[in-house]
């Protein structure tokens, strides 16, 4: 049995970007390590396409495959045996890996299953088709297995993953106030999301908010739903217009060699934003 003087950090990154819609989590992704790959669940990779226009994003090493929520699930694994054959024979094309989004391959999942039922078979309400438990367990499965074969690959990993609001108890609220928000969640069942935060060393909260009639971009490392593996302390720092993962590596550095991080404001989870 090997002592932990014989362990070595791997040295992917596995990342999920938490946010709402719009809050930058794509972009960010795009500026880890090229070539950078997104597999596009969502149907949506303006998010990149404008960073890149917009001049504070390079272009070059980005590439992206898309997959239909209605009849994507055969292909996206049929590309995701490929890629694991690249693996194996030691030509793996990427140095990142974008999943986007975790809802939307969930749902891609969910839907699929209801599909292979058939017609006539499972509920039905006119033309639409109801799903039950055993859709919900295939959601579940097949959703493991896409990252059993991610978390295989020899790359960096980031899936983005849209949030709700979390509400329960309000610290020092009376015994019969109403429920308020206390935080996030990922917007996905919650056994579900609890079970696929578990792939991730980091988890980064990406929200945006208008200032002074300027949209802003924030990032935070540590908050109720946010955690990292690199020391980053909590409260929100502005990357609007800013690469992320070159700015990641600045905080690196700067823990390692003991410089004080400053945050641009504090930690503002739990609490409304101005979302636009």
């Amino acid at each position: 049995m090997p002592s932990i003087d014989a362990y070595k950090p791997d040295f992917r990154v596995f990342a999920m970007h938490a946010g709402d819609s719009g809050s930058g989590k794509s972009a960010a992704a795009a500026s880890y390590p090229k070539p950078y790959n997104q597999i596009d669940c969502d149907l949506r990779f303006a998010g990149i396409s404008g960073a890149c226009n917009a001049g504070w994003l390079n272009k070059d090493g980005i590439e992206f495959i898309q997959f239909h929520p209605r009849s994507g699930w055969e292909p996206l694994n049929s590309y995701l045996n490929s890629l694991e054959i690249q693996r194996i024979s030691g030509t793996f094309p990427f140095a990142s890996i974008e999943l986007a989004s975790l809802g939307s391959l969930t749902r891609m999942i969910y839907n699929y299953s209801i599909r292979m039922k058939g017609t006539g078979k499972g509920k039905e309400i006119g033309i639409i088709k109801i799903g039950d438990p055993g859709d919900i367990k295939t959601e579940s499965e097949g959703t493991h297995q896409v990252f059993d074969f991610l978390r295989s690959f020899p790359c960096n990993l980031i899936c983005s993953a849209h949030i709700v609001e979390k509400y329960g108890k309000v610290p020092g609220a009376s015994e019969y106030a109403p429920a308020g928000v206390i935080g996030h969640k990922l917007a996905v069942r919650d056994n579900l999301g609890a079970n696929v935060i578990t792939y991730f060393n980091d988890v980064f909260l990406f929200t945006r908010q208008v200032e002074n009639n300027i949209l802003k971009f924030y990032v935070e490392f540590s908050s109720d739903l946010a955690k990292n593996s690199y020391g980053i302390p909590p409260g929100r720092f502005d990357i609007t217009n800013k690469p992320f993962y070159p700015f990641l590596q600045e905080l690196i550095q700067k823990i390692k060699v003991g410089e004080e991080l400053k945050p641009k404001t504090s930690s503002n989870s739990g609490e409304a934003l101005m979302f636009t």
